[in-house]
């Protein structure tokens, strides 16, 4: 464990409104845990206070994971048609399109360009080492998504504009066998990375939420939330915030949160969006 940071600890503490030891955990220079003391308390905000308010984030997070999610059922029925000697057109081109290309690209672009830039400069140095473990995972994912997409491709109507290199012929006039083979490396390659979204959120959940309430008022926090809301647009905007309701749908303390932080208006417009806007895009994985 040279040189590890155990910032679990560090966000342990930060959820623990009764700490004030003075003390924040540095990069240990052996196998033990090594504390030091950085500030009078953990985090300028204080305790009574705290309150994580970039739930856009979390909840993007959330509505990858559930399309992932979707399109392996997508694939699995898919297969089961194969095997009964069904033929047709695949519709994974078309989730990999909503799920990857619109959903998971604008997450990471989000994440890489200005949310942890933005904590890069407002979280103590000592933290960074969460934020590489975040990049980190987003990393892996992206790895298999590129993967995934190079095999999605495979399933691809050659007349249709990809979002990832096709390569023809389309499913239908693939052979039996090879489609099965397909079908289960895409399935593999979004089983996987089903895992790492879910790990990715676990790290967000336990870790960075507790560490960004302590650190950030409430002011910083909408603010941000305007900055991203802004660097979405008008369309972009509504058809995310329809896909992250879905995705915290039936999640009674996430629906509580959805309700407390969207305005009402936005709130009153949801089922149109989700109609005019969200479902032509998504109506694949259903």
């Amino acid at each position: 464990m040279t040189g590890t940071y155990r910032y679990d600890i560090v966000a342990e503490r930060c959820r623990d409104s009764s700490f004030h030891s003075s003390q924040f955990l540095l990069p240990s220079a052996d196998s033990h845990s090594v504390f030091a003391p950085l500030h009078a308390d953990v985090g300028p905000v204080p305790p009574s206070n705290r309150d994580f308010l970039i739930n856009g984030w979390r909840w993007h997070s959330r509505s990858v994971l559930r399309d992932v999610r979707r399109f392996q059922e997508v694939a699995t029925r898919e297969r089961q048609e194969v095997l009964r000697g069904v033929e047709g057109s695949s519709r994974l081109p078309a989730c990999y399109d909503f799920f990857w290309s619109f959903s998971w690209v604008a997450l990471l672009k989000i994440e890489n360009q200005i949310f942890y830039p933005f904590l890069r400069k407002t979280l103590p140095s000592d933290l960074r080492p969460l934020l590489q473990d975040l990049e980190r995972q987003g990393e892996e994912v992206t790895t298999l998504g590129l993967r995934l997409g190079q095999v999605v491709g495979r399933f691809r109507d050659p007349s249709s504009p990809p979002s990832a290199p096709p390569s023809p012929p389309s499913s239908s006039s693939l052979p039996s066998s090879s489609r099965l083979a397909r079908l289960d490396e895409a399935l593999s390659l979004a089983g996987k990375m089903e895992v790492k979204v879910k790990g990715m959120i676990d790290t967000q959940d336990s870790m960075l939420v507790p560490v960004v309430a302590a650190y950030l008022s409430q002011k910083e926090q909408k603010k941000f939330n305007n900055k991203v809301i802004s660097s979405l647009g008008i369309f972009k905007s509504r058809v995310h915030l329809v896909s992250m309701a879905e995705a915290v749908r039936g999640d009674a303390t996430e629906e509580t949160k959805f309700k407390n932080q969207i305005p009402g208006i936005a709130q009153a417009f949801l089922p149109r969006w989700r109609e005019k806007l969200y479902r032509p895009l998504a109506v694949c994985l259903e």
